[in-house]
């Protein structure tokens, strides 16, 4: 499965960079993601993908957020500890792109939630 998984997101990241990528297949990929992390085992298992981080870049900037807050929210449900510095490395990433969704035009409950969810 994670071979599968490797290789459509290695034929994005060449169709993204070759074409501009509408929005049904940020999408679907989005769906594929989402479906990743109800499958995996733990944290690691998500974020060991290869360039998963990188890919992320590719996403438009809410589906990115929300993507990222999903997976906060997976790694805070299953209480993994991490002792790999990649994996805590990726962790950082992923809570800094929540992180800078706030500015000052951001409501008060939406601070609370992102703060919560980081925290």
């Amino acid at each position: 499965m994670q071979v599968f998984i490797k290789e459509i997101f290695k034929r994005f990241q060449d169709f993204a960079l070759s074409m501009s990528a509408d929005d049904a297949l940020f999408k679907k990929l989005e769906f594929l993601l989402v479906k990743v992390m109800m499958t995996s085992n733990d944290f690691s298992e998500l974020i060991g993908f290869d360039n998963l981080l990188g890919l992320l870049n590719y996403f438009p900037q809410d589906m990115k957020q929300k993507l990222c807050e999903k997976m906060l929210i997976f790694f805070c449900t299953k209480k993994d500890k991490l002792d790999d510095a990649f994996l805590i490395h990726s962790l950082f990433q992923v809570a800094k792109t929540m992180h800078d969704r706030i500015d000052f035009m951001t409501e008060q409950a939406e601070v609370d939630r992102i703060s919560t969810i980081i925290n």
